[in-house]
């Protein structure tokens, strides 16, 4: 099945838990319209993070070292182009990504149609709450990079570029850190 983009919109309880962080009731949480369009907004967003995060924090710097000059506007210069490259050629690819991956038939169960799988990847998603508060973190910290860099006079890219990884790198810290579990291993609201 090809992906019609005529027709998608973001459902308004996509929109509650992906972009305001509220809780859904479970028959919220199976109201999918459109499985298939919120898998490949999950799968956009994940090439998107790796190219900011791979960009500005690992590749870029170790690149910008390796070849020099080895001074922190070389550094920062060089973390910013690799980001818009990796960027610029991942999100691009999401689609073929993932429509690859559902014609090979991985992540769906024996017998189960594609239909399903795609189904039940969104639902799964929908129900991960680390998964939605870090792409959450990094569409507000993108917005508040562009808006900042915009406000003091910079360029906007950059200011989205930097403000979509560190709020990536934010949210995985916070998911990932003992300070914000309860004791009984689930997680602090």
């Amino acid at each position: 099945m090809i992906l019609n983009l005529k027709h998608i919109t973001m459902s308004e309880n996509l929109f509650k838990i992906l972009i305001l962080g509220q809780e859904l009731s479970e028959e919220q949480m199976q109201d999918i319209p459109n499985p298939r369009a919120e898998l490949h907004l999950h799968v956009a967003t994940k090439n998107a993070q790796v190219g900011a995060v791979g960009g500005l924090f690992l590749l870029g710097p170790a690149l910008a070292l390796a070849r020099g000059p080895r001074s922190a506007a070389a550094v920062r210069n060089t973390a910013l182009k690799t980001a818009k490259a990796m960027t610029a050629v991942l999100v691009p690819l999401a689609p073929i990504l993932t429509e690859a991956r559902l014609a090979s038939g991985a992540g769906a169960a024996e017998g189960e149609e594609d239909k399903d799988a795609v189904y039940d990847r969104s639902y799964r998603l929908r129900k991960n709450a680390g998964q939605m508060r870090t792409d959450r973190c990094a569409y507000a910290g993108g917005l508040l990079g562009a808006i900042g860099s915009a406000a003091t006079g910079g360029r906007v890219l950059p200011g989205l570029l930097v403000g979509f990884a560190s709020g990536t790198v934010a949210a995985g810290i916070y998911g990932n850190s003992p300070m914000f579990k309860k004791s009984d291993g689930e997680e602090e609201d």
